[in-house]
């Protein structure tokens, strides 16, 4: 499950949940500083797409499609592919 809210509760219109999230393609690269949120205090630059086409299912069951670019792209592909992005950031095994 995704649940991303660029917006930080000001606009309700810009949450994004989805189920069994896919990421379908991803293009180019970007990197922004980032905080671990089980590693208190450890910070860094990972590599995340410029781009992403991400699907899955909306609350409601119906199919949904995203792409986007920048923060958003980011953010989708963190957590799409959380478990690879951990291990290969701190060179941990999943």
């Amino acid at each position: 499950m995704i649940v991303i809210d660029l917006s930080v509760g000001a606009d309700p219109s810009q949450l994004i949940q989805i189920a069994n999230p896919v990421l379908v393609d991803r293009d180019g690269d970007q990197q922004h500083q980032e905080g671990c949120l089980s590693i208190p205090g450890f910070e860094g630059a990972p590599s995340r797409p410029a781009r992403v086409t991400v699907s899955g299912r909306d609350p409601r069951g119906s199919e949904r499609t995203y792409t986007a670019d920048g923060l958003l792209a980011a953010r989708f592909a963190m957590r799409s592919i959380i478990s690879t992005v951990c291990c290969s950031w701190t060179g941990l095994s999943p």
